[in-house]
């Protein structure tokens, strides 16, 4: 069971990751569409791999499914119609994002 964890993914770098094609897309994004999206994300993977995406768990709420963890991540700057955009996408992730960009540019020169 370990190996399947170590292949798991981030729910946060994927709720990141979603913001950013969103935008980048020019999708307006809020935090209830992020967690449809992500519970989506979750499912497609299961159904097409057999495998979980993240293996986290959402809870059934009224307005749709909720990942906990990344309620919890929003709940003290917003409510699930509030929008998200590039500056709700954590630090880290904008790093990792800009360090492989970077090394891909280097690699073409």
């Amino acid at each position: 069971m370990a190996a399947l964890n170590d292949d798991l993914a981030n729910i946060n770098d994927v709720a990141d990751y979603i913001i950013v094609k969103a935008t980048e897309a020019g999708v307006h994004l809020n935090l209830l569409k992020l967690q449809k999206l992500l519970y989506y994300s979750e499912a497609w993977r299961l159904a097409f791999t057999g495998q979980p995406l993240t293996g986290e768990r959402f809870q059934a709420w009224v307005h749709g499914p909720v990942n906990r963890p990344t309620y919890d991540r929003f709940k003290d700057q917003k409510v699930l119609y509030s929008e998200v955009t590039p500056s709700d996408v954590a630090q880290s992730f904008r790093d990792r994002k800009s360090t492989r960009l970077n090394s891909s540019h280097a690699n073409i020169s």
